[in-house]
């Protein structure tokens, strides 16, 4: 699939049809993001943009940072990469001091973004850019217990990824999703058509109140994660990627699914490699209380089916409160 995929960009790219760096570049790099979205009055988190290679001493680059972010911890990331790659949690001002000089010393050429830490809930929304202007959605993903990405992927807590419907999400969870989408578009104005995303460490739902969103990163492009797709197409009847292919092969295509999808309710279960002294550890349960179909997948994780949202969240709390490492983190 990515071989057909990429085949696929290229010959778009060579036809004329397809973007090219200049149409993405805004929505790839952290900066330019936070830059737009503040124009267009988006939440977005305080974000200040270092250029390592312009060479600034350690004097400029602390100035830049507490003018514009008084508190900490802090996030410093790569200004292009996604997902957390690359990303260092700054709890104080030593810590700050600690990441600047040893980016000096390197003599790092890089761009990075520093960004004030938010609190809320993060989750994704992916949807397809139809032909004819409009989008129409896929799926919202988010983590069990509001769990963050940074807890699971650095601390070693469980990764419950959940997906729900977008109609289930703005109708519950989720409410004024559709506006906020809706706004983010028009800002950003990226090409139709294609599949995007605004991705997981990426959007933050407020903790007090539902109805405030912050945007982080976009993604032009199918979410990565899993490279089955398969939570999508289970919850919703269609597949990033074969959305990817026929919104640019059909000009009438809409995404819906086959006559013989069945919906499931279908949860990725991760443990991420964590550097850490174990403290305890329980003694496996030969019979895990857990109604779901759990089974374990080739690419170090589980995924569990389960019958309805009420099972799912029976064996997702059994989960969470009794396969949760009980570890000193080392400090990486």
């Amino acid at each position: 699939m990515d071989c057909q995929v990429s085949s696929l960009f290229l010959v778009l790219v060579q036809s004329g049809l397809g973007a090219y760096m200049d149409d993405v570049d805004r929505l790839c790099r952290k900066e330019r993001v936070a830059e737009i979205a503040e124009k267009a009055g988006i939440p977005v988190a305080k974000t200040v943009f270092l250029d390592f290679s312009t060479r600034p001493n350690r004097c400029q680059i602390l100035d830049k940072i507490m003018a514009k972010i008084q508190t900490f911890p802090m996030f410093a990331k790569p200004n292009r990469m996604a997902g957390g790659q690359g990303t260092t949690k700054l709890q104080n001002r030593k810590a700050l001091e600690r990441w600047i000089d040893k980016h000096l010393k390197a003599e790092d050429s890089s761009t990075y973004v520093v960004q004030e830490y938010l609190t809320g809930r993060e989750f994704s929304f992916s949807f397809v850019l139809l032909q004819d202007g409009t989008w129409k959605p896929l799926r919202v993903k988010y983590n069990f217990k509001g769990v963050s990405n940074y807890a699971g992927g650095f601390q070693g807590r469980p990764m419950l990824n959940m997906c729900r419907t977008f109609e289930n999400a703005k109708n519950g969870e989720f409410p004024g999703l559709e506006e906020f989408t809706d706004k983010v578009l028009k800002a950003f104005k990226p090409l139709h058509p294609h599949v995007m995303f605004y991705h997981q460490l990426v959007n933050f739902q407020s903790f007090d109140n539902p109805r405030l969103y912050y945007l982080n990163e976009l993604g032009y492009r199918p979410p990565g994660g899993d490279p089955s797709d398969i939570p999508t197409y289970y919850i919703c009847g269609s597949n990033s990627f074969t959305a990817l292919l026929l919104c640019h092969m059909d000009s009438n295509y809409i995404p819906t699914p086959n006559p013989s999808w069945q919906q499931k309710i279908y949860t990725n279960i991760y443990f991420s490699f964590v550097k850490g002294r174990l403290i305890s550890q329980n003694p496996f349960p030969q019979k895990p209380p857990i109604e779901g179909d759990l089974k374990g997948e080739w690419y170090v994780k589980m995924v569990l089916v389960s019958a309805s949202e009420e099972e799912q969240d029976r064996d997702l709390t059994w989960i969470f409160e009794n396969w949760k490492p009980d570890m000193e983190v080392f400090d990486c």
